[in-house]
């Protein structure tokens, strides 16, 4: 057992007495040591009520061994049998402490608080084995009683920090790359909710910040470590909790995993379908050291987990030539999809941007930046990446005209660091600068999707969707303004609440990635999914180019819909009965005048001889066509009943 006063016994053999004296006189204070049991150390609060001080305490059991550090607790016999006080303490010692599991051990030092974790470490550490052995005390049962998840300022798991624990449940967010999986005391899925994180600000929302999430870190203690942890997966553990800062730690004595991960895949469009997805593809870009990783997974992710859609809106896509390749890589999956790729540079040569892919059977396609030049009030441009326009016509007969906003805006980071000024400006200006963009489109088929990083709900300082959508808010530092009318519809919201997120980060599932539209015209909405297998997957998956899973950190989604007209995907779709007379031969790039007996608006189609919609007019009273530049061969042109074989020399 130490002695508190052996370092006063040491000073005076080693020093005399008189050095003894000058020494303290120095530190202006008495040379203090206490023996206390762990639970006193620990106290009810955040940090120790003896920190600071050089303390003793003996006969406690060692509970867990690492390469440098041991955790010990107090016996049950001697537990103040509280649960607001913890019976652990963590023991850093710098190398391997030679002890074992069930040893009684006496330790002194000084007590510290590292990272919110209270321990004994550093200079003047001191711990011996007593030569005898305890129980090792009963695991604490994590469940949705204890701790609770009410927010506070002590949080509940602070109260077991450094005891042996026990718990089954399942993984709410998948190991990442420092290994942690996360779970959660309650044994559901928190999600991100609205306001700013406890204790929040005056006059707004406050969330609560899900208190009940803690992690494993699987090979802590030399346990195997399994790298894959993800969602759809249960564990059981029992080890010793670990404080790093605002997470709470579990280090395994022993653990077991059930389960396997959860994907979906969603299926392609039906034959009267037409379908627009979005997916963040996650820094694509042409010096990435792993891109030709990213071409395999990302080309089987639009294949296969997202059926293919016929227009793909991308963020983070680095310049044209890798979305070439990524279209190169599609077609050699699937030789039956030909996309083309639409990329504008964004501003300050942003290495990452906002693309589109299209299908060969979407027509007059026009892509174009919105706001480019904008500028924010505080300096700079207002858009590094800004907005995409992509306004075609779907293959219908009449044709039906469709537009996209796709938006990848100014991320959440840093919106409470020592840059928050400029980041919450920058969001703020953003979705005012996009709403304008929105209500000037009201009254076409918008669609407005992509990486909103905006939570579904204000995040307290700025309220992103709502000021885009044109939806009540629950407040914000920076209030919304009246100028989306009538509101957008959300479409995220048509599915269950479990369904409702795109990302996980900290532990919490959240959507940012959204789709919004108008009141649609001669389109309807039949769905609306998100595949899954990127934000609930481990990142280890991330390095196997065979598997669709996590091509990326977010999960991309599709939105199916339903023309009132009919989809013109062959020649034999339409009915004919006579041909009129226009000049034949023709050249590529000629103007045509076509006869008319009406002047009513006429939709011109022209096909190759495979059946597939090459371009399509709607005919005024001009009359007038010019034909696009072409191949030398025959095609079909078709006006109403009528058709016409030409011949483009």
């Amino acid at each position: 057992m130490f002695n508190c006063n052996s370092k006063v016994s040491t000073l005076l053999t080693d020093k005399g007495f008189f050095s003894v004296l000058l020494f303290l006189l120095f530190l202006n204070a008495p040379l203090r040591c206490q023996d206390l049991e762990i639970w006193e150390i620990q106290g009810t609060g955040n940090t120790s009520p003896f920190l600071g001080q050089v303390v003793s305490l003996n006969d406690n059991v060692v509970t867990a061994v690492g390469e440098d550090f041991f955790f010990v607790q107090t016996p049950d016999a001697r537990s103040d049998n509280d649960d607001n006080t913890s019976d652990g303490l963590f023991i850093y010692t710098g190398f391997f402490p030679n002890l074992s599991v069930g040893q009684l051990v006496d330790v002194s030092g000084t007590i510290r608080e590292f990272e919110g974790l209270t321990e004994i470490s550093g200079t003047g550490l001191n711990y011996q084995a007593t030569g005898a052995t305890a129980a090792v005390p009963a695991p604490v049962v994590l469940t949705n009683d204890f701790p609770s998840s009410l927010p506070s300022a002590v949080r509940d798991l602070e109260k077991v920090e450094n005891m042996l624990v026990t718990f089954t449940a399942p993984v709410i967010a998948p190991a990442l790359g420092n290994d942690l999986a996360a779970f959660s005391t309650s044994g559901e899925r928190p999600f991100r909710e609205a306001g700013i994180k406890y204790p929040g600000l005056s006059n707004l929302p406050v969330w609560d910040g899900n208190p009940e999430i803690f992690w494993l870190d699987p090979d802590a203690l030399n346990q195997p470590n399994n790298r894959f942890l993800s969602v759809g997966q249960t564990v059981t553990a029992t080890g010793v909790f670990y404080q790093s800062d605002d997470l709470y730690i579990v280090f395994p004595t022993n653990y077991n995993v059930q389960g396997s991960i959860a994907t979906r895949d969603l299926p392609r469009a039906a034959g009267d379908e037409i379908t627009v997805g979005s997916i963040n593809v996650l820094q694509l870009r042409e010096d990435s050291d792993v891109l030709a990783i990213q071409f395999n997974k990302v080309s089987r992710y639009i294949v296969d987990r997202l059926g293919a859609p016929d227009i793909i809106a991308l963020q983070e896509v680095g310049d044209i030539g890798v979305l070439q390749e990524l279209a190169f890589a599609i077609n050699q999956r699937d030789p039956s999809l030909d996309y083309t790729p639409y990329l504008i540079q964004g501003n300050n040569n942003t290495p990452i941007n906002s693309a589109y892919l299209v299908s060969e059977r979407i027509q007059d396609v026009e892509v174009r930046q919105l706001g480019s030049i904008e500028t924010l009030s505080i300096g700079g441009r207002l858009h590094d990446r800004p907005p995409l326009l992509l306004e075609a016509n779907l293959p219908t007969n009449p044709p039906t005209p469709i537009k996209i906003i796709n938006l990848h805006l100014r991320s959440l980071g840093g919106i409470e660091d020592s840059n928050s000024f400029f980041v919450r400006t920058k969001r703020y200006e953003q979705s005012l600068s996009v709403a304008a963009m929105i209500q000037d489109r009201q009254d076409d088929n918008l669609l407005v999707v992509g990486d909103f990083n905006a939570l579904p709900f204000t995040d307290g300082y700025v309220d992103v969707l709502s000021q885009l959508a044109g939806t009540s808010s629950l407040g914000a530092e920076y209030p919304t303004q009246a100028l989306v009318t009538p509101p957008l519809i959300n479409h995220a919201f048509t599915n269950t609440p479990e369904e409702r997120y795109s990302f996980v980060f900290q532990g919490n599932a959240q959507l940012i990635d959204h789709c919004l539209t108008t009141s649609l015209t001669n389109l309807n909405v039949n769905d609306f999914a998100f595949a899954r297998g990127n934000a609930d997957a481990a990142a280890a998956y991330f390095a196997n180019p065979s598997l669709t899973t996590r091509a990326s950190d977010h999960d991309g989604f599709v939105l199916y819909l339903q023309p009132d007209f009919p989809i013109i995907s062959n020649i034999s779709d339409l009915d004919y009965e006579e041909e009129w007379n226009i000049p034949n031969p023709v050249r590529a790039g000629q103007t045509l005048v076509l006869p008319t007996t009406t002047h009513t608006e006429q939709t011109i189609g022209l096909f190759n001889l495979q059946g597939q919609l090459i371009k399509q007019w709607k005919n005024g009273l001009t009359n007038e066509i010019t034909l696009p530049q072409l191949p030398g061969g025959c095609y079909l042109m078709v006006c109403g009943k009528q058709k016409k074989r030409l011949i483009i020399q």
